[in-house]
């Protein structure tokens, strides 16, 4: 084989190899009726595991981690910052988070946001005016 032959050997391989380790896709997107039909199987399911004990949010830190990206989502982020030190408590299996005021104002209103700890769902968001 040719140096020649060779080099275009291996410059094919490591294209081959570039554009394989390159795929940087991290997820395909399902259709509404792909995804209905396996809601829809998981839902009907009477095997299905019960999580009643299990807890997703075990401490303040998680709770912060999923509840900014959906407060900056709906309020925009700087706004969500500006009400730093979040307040946030746990009661019956809930995290209760609530914006706080700075110092120098006195009217206006934080957000409120109440997670399941065991299932991370959002049982309500507000912001106050």
């Amino acid at each position: 084989m040719t140096t020649t032959n060779r080099f275009i050997l291996c410059l094919t391989v490591m294209i081959f190899f570039i554009t394989v380790s390159c795929n940087t896709t991290k997820w395909v997107s399902l259709d509404h009726e792909e995804s209905s039909k396996c809601l829809q199987a998981h839902l009907s399911d009477s095997t299905r595991i019960a999580y009643d004990s299990i807890v997703l949010i075990p401490d303040e830190e998680t709770a912060i981690n999923i509840a900014e990206p959906i407060l900056f989502k709906i309020y925009g982020k700087s706004k969500i910052i500006k009400e730093r030190p979040y307040k946030i408590g746990y009661t019956n299996k809930y995290w209760v988070i609530i914006g706080s005021l700075p110092k120098h104002i006195t009217k206006g209103g934080t957000f409120e946001i109440i997670i399941n700890s065991g299932n991370a769902e959002i049982i309500n968001v507000t912001h106050g005016k």
